[in-house]
């Protein structure tokens, strides 16, 4: 972990302690965006010249291409035969659900269905490879695969996006930072909905921006389309939807008159965009009445929030400033970022009232929102981060060709080092993870047969059944099994606590206060005997803390 890295994070989630006060980061926020706009007025006085950071432009993405891919498929296998990420358990029920069936109905409606098809399909060529491989565990290897392809190619798709906007080296320089984003390349390793809608609001936007550019108004149908698969990978993807909007603006260049061919091709989208939903999750109309039942009950979960609710003013809507973008893409080029922000909104020119105004209309959902569930809820910002690169890269670009080259130049430097160094450390963290190494300690350290305590099983090492009296305490009862008097009743002789359990004590502002409590007496009163962590960090679903408790 970086030394930035490492300060924000004692800052904002310590150990044992409450985060960072909102108003802290509200402030900082605002302090970035107003020295964004301090540099946009500045610059904006000087002669522009063209400049391009990237001098190889072809070249360089090539390279940034082959990393970014090799790292969003490096430890993609992480934790399997078992199982570390809980929230992919139910697509693969759902899939093998359909498998035993022998339909296609998915009979799961909390997600739609485009991911689990995808990883259908994907399954037949990793079962090709590798025929002997268990179903479930080539059901997650195939899951994961859907979303480290869709991660790559996004890498790809936001150069174009940058070029089309921009310039090649702007476009280069935007797709080198998405590569290495650490909160990009760990959700692409995950069976989830994220990476695939990514890909899919990038792409709608590339036939968007091409559209314009070859004044072919009849593309926005296809990128109707496009956005109609995005909803039918997850219900927050129908706001690419948004993209069509735009188009008639960018092709008159004027915001008090839009282009009336593309208002009307923007019109026949949007009544495209049902269409590819459907045919990506079939079963909404099959099956409406179980699909009407878990879309409902997602939308509650939404809105009265996971284990507990956490509002967007209580927060001052920074939760996922501090949670999200800092920590997602590093923490320098996170505050970077902001600044970029400030410095399009200064000039004002279209394309970056475009890009500005896609990074606030998935964020603020984000905030509204009550759900914020631990251990990753910064993967909800997720769509922010191509938009916020390609601030950060057309910013640079800006500052350098208005004569500033050093500062240009130093802050390309910073916002590219950063993500680039964070990810390959954590990438070096995967194997082996930490409760791999919980494990092995226990193996060689403790007698077979002893009886012990874990918190919740997806958070905690998984031990043979042979090995160990395993128990666990499970999510509802925790706060009461360990209080000091049910422990010593117990005739447990280890227990071990995971980070991405007990953090949202500590970490949530709306933390329950009892628990944390009971846990730091549980510390005060029992021996820690082992604690394993990672170097650099848990993050998402990797390497959790483990303190082991005798």
């Amino acid at each position: 972990m970086s030394f930035f890295d490492s300060v924000f994070q004692s800052i904002y989630l310590a150990k044992f302690h409450l985060p960072m006060q909102p108003t802290l980061y509200l402030s900082l926020f605002f302090a970035l965006l107003i020295m964004g706009l301090l540099i946009g007025w500045s610059c904006s006085k000087k002669v522009l010249v063209p400049v391009a950071i990237i001098k190889h432009p072809a070249f360089c993405l090539s390279v940034v291409f082959l990393g970014g891919t090799l790292l969003r498929f490096y430890g993609i296998s992480f934790g399997l035969p078992h199982n570390y990420h809980p929230d992919e358990v139910p697509k693969i029920n759902a899939i093998t659900g359909m498998i035993g069936r022998g339909d296609f109905n998915p009979n799961y409606f909390l997600h739609p269905s485009f991911l689990l098809y995808a990883t259908y399909f994907t399954d037949h060529i990793v079962k090709f490879f590798a025929p002997d491989m268990e179903l479930r565990t080539s059901l997650f290897l195939a899951g994961r695969i859907v979303s480290a392809i869709a991660g790559s190619l996004s890498i790809l798709l936001l150069a174009l996006i940058g070029k089309e906007l921009y310039s090649y080296s702007v476009g280069v320089m935007s797709a080198m930072l998405l590569a290495f984003f650490p909160l990009h390349v760990t959700c692409s390793r995950y069976m989830k909905e994220d990476s695939l809608l990514c890909f899919w609001l990038l792409l709608c936007v590339y036939i968007m921006l091409v559209s314009v550019r070859t004044r072919r108004p009849l593309l926005l149908l296809v990128a109707g389309f496009v956005a109609g698969l995005s909803a039918s990978t997850k219900y927050s993807g129908i706001l690419t939807a948004g993209v069509l909007g735009v188009a008639p603006f960018l092709a008159s260049r004027s915001l008090r008159a839009p282009d009336k061919k593309f208002i009307w091709a923007a019109i026949l989208g949007l009544c495209i965009v049902p269409i590819g939903f459907v045919i990506g999750t079939p079963y909404s109309i099959l099956n409406s009445k179980k699909f009407l039942t878990d879309m409902g009950y997602e939308r509650k979960h939404m809105l009265r929030g996971h284990t507990q609710a956490i509002t967007a003013w209580s927060q001052y809507w920074m939760y996922h400033f501090s949670r999200s973008i800092l920590p997602g893409m590093a923490t320098p080029t996170g505050l970077i970022s902001i600044i970029a922000l400030g410095v399009l909104a200064w000039r004002r020119r279209l394309e970056d009232l475009f890009i500005v105004g896609m990074v606030v209309v998935f964020y603020l959902p984000a905030e509204w929102v009550k759900a914020k569930p631990a251990p990753q809820p910064e993967r909800y910002i997720f769509p922010c981060l191509p938009f916020l690169a390609l601030a950060i890269a057309e910013t640079v670009h800006f500052i350098k060709g208005s004569g500033k080259e050093k500062l240009g130049l130093l802050l390309a430097a910073i916002a590219i080092t950063f993500p680039i160094v964070r990810s390959l450390l954590l990438a070096y963290d995967i194997r082996p993870d930490t409760r791999e190494q919980t494990v092995a300690w226990f193996l060689k350290n403790v007698p077979q047969g002893t009886p012990l305590y874990i918190d919740w099983q997806p958070y905690a090492p998984y031990f043979a059944p042979e090995s160990f009296d395993v128990n666990e305490i499970g999510r509802g009862a925790f706060s009461k099994r360990i209080s000091l008097d049910s422990l010593a009743s117990s005739r447990q002789k280890y227990l071990i606590i995971s980070s991405l359990f007990y953090d949202r004590y500590f970490g949530d502002p709306r933390g329950d206060k009892n628990t944390r409590v009971r846990i730091r007496k549980l510390l005060n009163r029992y021996p820690v005997v082992a604690e394993f962590t990672a170097p650099a960090g848990t993050n998402g679903f990797h390497n959790p803390r483990l303190t082991v408790i005798e």
